[in-house]
């Protein structure tokens, strides 16, 4: 045996189309995919991490709800 699974894992869907042979060895695809089934921590949580912008628009992940007075798309406009 030349490996095995840690203790501390995660199963995650690969969101990527079938015709991407690399698709599903994406770190950031994999990230995002943990943000969006895993959460990133509840308002106020010392783990909460802000959504990447490019989960978004890169990967087709849903927009997340604001809790500012500014939107997603607006929030990304800052960091471009």
């Amino acid at each position: 045996r030349l490996d095995d699974v840690a203790r501390l894992y995660q199963k995650i869907e690969c969101t990527a189309p079938l015709n991407d042979v690399a698709g599903c060895h994406s770190s950031q695809r994999s990230l995002c995919e943990l943000l969006y089934q895993c959460g990133n921590g509840p308002i106020g949580s010392r783990f909460r991490r802000p959504v990447m912008c490019n989960c978004v628009t890169e990967f087709g992940y849903e927009e997340p709800t604001p809790t500012t007075g500014i939107s997603f798309a607006e929030a990304c406009a800052q960091y471009e």
